[in-house]
C-alpha cells in the first residue's frame, strides 16, 4: 500500500507537538519566517485549513529542514508512527520527495491534475486539487511518490492565478526552487522569480506603456501595439490555458537578434502584461487580483 494523505498528516501532527522537535521548530522558523529590514510580511488572517501558512511551515520543517544528525524530521516522525511495512513505505516516499513549482497543465475532475514542471510532466494525485478552474494556475507544492510518474501534494500546497514565464519554466530545469524563496514569493507577489522577472501591481495600460516605450527605444515596431491589440492577444492565449504559446509568440515578435539576457527583459514586460490583464470569465479580475483574493482565503 502507498503512502496516503492521511498517513502524512500523522507526520505532520507528530512533528508540530513531539516535544523532542521544540528545539529544532524554533530554529527551523527562524529561517522559513526570515525577516528583511522591514520586518516578516503579514498574511491575511483565516484561510482554508490545507494551506494556510502554518501548514506550508510544517511541510518545509517535515521534509526540508536537516536535523544536527543528518535525518528529516519526517522520517524521525515515521519511525515513531509507523512500524514494519508501513514504516518502510513511508522512509521510501520520503526519500522520494520534492518540492515543486509548476504550471497545471490539465486536470482529471476529480481525479487529478499534471503539472509542467520544466521538462518533466508529473501527474498529481488529489480530489482537491483536481478542479477544472485549476487549469493554467501555478502549483506551489511538495510532492511525495506513490507509484511511478504518480505522486500525492504534501500538506499545505498552494495554487496561485497566475502566470510563470519561460525563464521561470527554465530554471526548473537546473535547480530545485528554494521553499523558502517560494513564501517570500507567496507573502509578496512583487518579489523576484529567478530569471528576472518580477510580478510588479501594473495597471494593463502602465504594463502597455512600459512595453511600448521600451520596444520604441530598441527599434522593436512589432511590440508596439496599442492596449486594445495587447489586450485581445492575451485572452486569446489566456482562454486556450496556453501561457506557453503566448511567450513563444512575444519571442518571434522580439526577433532572434537578442541574447537570452535581452530576451528575458521583453518576457518580462510581455508577463507584465499578461498578469495585468482582466479575465472575462473571473469576473473582470487579472491574475495579480485573483493572487491577493487567493493569499486572503489562505489557498487550499
Amino acid at each position: 500500500m502507498a503512502i496516503r494523505f492521511s498517513d502524512l498528516e500523522q507526520l505532520g501532527m507528530w512533528c508540530a507537538n513531539a516535544e523532542e522537535m521544540e528545539d529544532a521548530l524554533e530554529e527551523a522558523a527562524a529561517i522559513f519566517f526570515e525577516a528583511d529590514e522591514e520586518g516578516v510580511g503579514e498574511y491575511a488572517e483565516g484561510g482554508a485549513d490545507y494551506a494556510s501558512v502554518g501548514r506550508r511551515f510544517i511541510a518545509w520543517f517535515m521534509f526540508g529542514h536537516t536535523l544536527p544528525g543528518g535525518e528529516r524530521p519526517a522520517e524521525i516522525a515515521a519511525r515513531n508512527v509507523f512500524k514494519r511495512r508501513r514504516l518502510d513505505e513511508a522512509l521510501a516516499a520520503i526519500a522520494g520527495v520534492r518540492y515543486v513549482v509548476g504550471g497545471l497543465t490539465a486536470v482529471h475532475p476529480d481525479r487529478a491534475v499534471f503539472v509542467q514542471v520544466g521538462n518533466e510532466r508529473l501527474e498529481i494525485r488529489d480530489k482537491r486539487l483536481a478542479d477544472p478552474s485549476t487549469r493554467g494556475a501555478t502549483l506551489f507544492s511538495w510532492v511525495l511518490p506513490v507509484r511511478p510518474r504518480v505522486w500525492i501534494p504534501g500538506p499545505g500546497w498552494m495554487v496561485m492565478p497566475l502566470s510563470l514565464g519561460p525563464s521561470f519554466q527554465d530554471s526548473m530545469n537546473l535547480m530545485q526552487w528554494n521553499p523558502v524563496d517560494a513564501e517570500l514569493l507567496l507573502r509578496n507577489p512583487a518579489s523576484p522569480e529567478p530569471g528576472g522577472t518580477t510580478f510588479e501591481e501594473l495597471t494593463l495600460v502602465e504594463a502597455v506603456n512600459r512595453m511600448t516605450k521600451a520596444a520604441k527605444a530598441d527599434r522593436r515596431p512589432a511590440l508596439m501595439m496599442t492596449v486594445t491589440e495587447w489586450e485581445q492577444l492575451v485572452l486569446r492565449y489566456m482562454q486556450s490555458h496556453d501561457n506557453a504559446s503566448f511567450f513563444e509568440h512575444v519571442a518571434e515578435l522580439v526577433g532572434g537578434d537578442v541574447d537570452l539576457d535581452g530576451l528575458n527583459l521583453w518576457i518580462g514586460r510581455a508577463q507584465d502584461i499578461w498578469n495585468s490583464t482582466p479575465q472575462p470569465d473571473r469576473g473582470g479580475r487579472t491574475p495579480l487580483e485573483m493572487l491577493k483574493e487567493q493569499r486572503q482565503r489562505g489557498g487550499r
